[in-house]
């Protein structure tokens, strides 16, 4: 029964420092909505409440993609691709008319814009590490778990 505990232990431990090491690797940036944010590479994602929609297409009405602007109308019609992402925290609940990946929104409703930056290079060396992290701490966390704290057995030894 002692081992099953101390294995429990183990496997709870390994499963909390994956999931804290998967966290660590997210690259979050969050953006005050007046600020200019360039959307090359981006994916829109809608946050609001318990519901998040998706865009595959995003341009602004005014055909400036230097950035968005507060204020300015949102809508989809330039392709970007999906490795990146832009999160709009809404101010109040609305309503929304999705469709086919394509959506209208006036910015003076974004509370906030929280961007994901997808590095590859960056994202495989924070991968890395969270691996290497994870299995060290999971070996010492073994090694632990199966020690034998009792001591060495020594009633064969005169002295």
């Amino acid at each position: 029964m002692r081992l099953h505990k101390k294995l429990y232990r183990v496997v709870t431990w390994f499963l909390a420092c994956s999931f804290i090491g998967s966290c660590a690797v997210q690259n979050r940036v969050l953006v005050k909505p007046d600020a200019p944010m360039p959307l090359e590479g981006k994916v829109v994602v809608i946050h609001w409440m318990k519901y998040a929609y998706e865009l595959t297409d995003v341009s602004i009405d005014n055909s400036r993609l230097s950035g968005i602007r507060k204020g300015m109308p949102f809508s989809g019609k330039r392709k970007i691709p999906k490795k990146n992402s832009i999160h709009f925290f809404y101010k109040q609940n609305r309503e929304l008319t999705f469709i086919q990946g394509r959506l209208s929104i006036p910015m003076s409703d974004i509370d906030r814009v929280e961007y994901d930056q997808f590095d590859p290079g960056k994202s495989v060396a924070n991968s890395a590490i969270v691996v290497v992290v994870v299995t060290i701490v999971t070996v010492i966390a073994f090694a632990i778990a199966l020690a034998d704290f009792s001591g060495p057995n020594l009633s064969g030894i005169q002295f």
